[in-house]
């Protein structure tokens, strides 16, 4: 965690005051964990013992620059096209899509995240919404169960399919 404290030093000046307990706090806090790959058990040969060790994924040090600009300026240029087309008379309508609703403890908290990023990110004036729906079903056999209390549960969204069947 050191290290890409270190490195994440470079890039901000967020955690200038900071300490390394606090950046992992923050990085805890922000879901953002990075040894959450189970580890895995080795025996070392010859030897009684065995050694745990994890897949670590690391960005090599020559694309750190181009991945943090990046980063600082694409959600920016996205904004900025998005606005171009408001401009230009277009609405933007947004898609949100969960599957399985049996095996989502935190549908709700989920699809409202997704549904709160449309709005922020990507400034849409309306969210379409599917809760319980796979990604290779075709748009007119969605949602065609009866689990539209999930819909009653999310706050700005402005869409559900079962209502508006005439967008597709």
């Amino acid at each position: 965690m050191k290290e890409i404290f270190g490195v994440v030093w470079k890039y901000t000046n967020k955690f200038d005051e900071k300490s390394l307990l606090s950046f992992t706090t923050w990085c805890n806090k922000h879901k953002l964990d990075f040894l959450s790959v189970e580890p895995e058990c080795k025996a070392l040969k010859g030897q009684n013992q065995k050694i745990r060790f994890r897949h670590l994924n690391v960005l090599d040090e020559k694309y750190h620059d181009n991945v943090a600009s990046n980063i600082e300026n694409i959600l920016p240029q996205h904004k900025a096209q998005i606005r171009s087309l408001k401009e230009d008379g277009l609405s933007i309508v947004g898609y949100c899509r969960k599957s399985d609703l049996a095996k989502q403890d935190n549908l709700i908290s989920l699809l409202q995240r997704m549904v709160d990023n449309h709005y922020q990110r990507s400034l849409v004036d309306k969210v379409f919404v599917s809760p319980c729906s796979n990604a290779s079903s075709p748009f007119s056999e969605r949602d065609l169960s009866d689990q539209f209390e999930v819909f009653n549960q999310l706050k700005k969204r402005s869409w559900q399919y079962k209502r508006h069947a005439e967008l597709c």
